[in-house]
């Protein structure tokens, strides 16, 4: 766990020479990971995921809303010739 911490930051420090960037964004993980118990990577990726199952619940939803109406329009219709 301890080494995969360190991958971030140190691709940070390598990549920009900026050792308070580096040190921000390991301070940044373990905050993340105290909190949550899941590193960074894995708490973002579970956010996302959680998200899209939200957008497509959400558009079943809407989908059997309209399929709703459009069944009741269909009956009304079908009602008023049969009378």
């Amino acid at each position: 766990m301890q080494s995969t911490a360190m991958i971030g930051p140190t691709m940070t420090l390598v990549s920009t020479g900026n050792l308070y960037q580096a040190s921000f964004s390991y301070g940044a993980n373990k905050a993340v990971e105290k909190e949550t118990g899941m590193q960074t990577t894995e708490y973002l990726i579970n956010k996302i995921e959680d998200n899209q199952k939200k957008d497509i619940s959400r558009d079943d939803d809407e989908f059997t809303k309209s399929l709703q109406i459009l069944l009741e329009l269909n009956i009304e219709k079908t009602r008023k010739l049969i009378n």
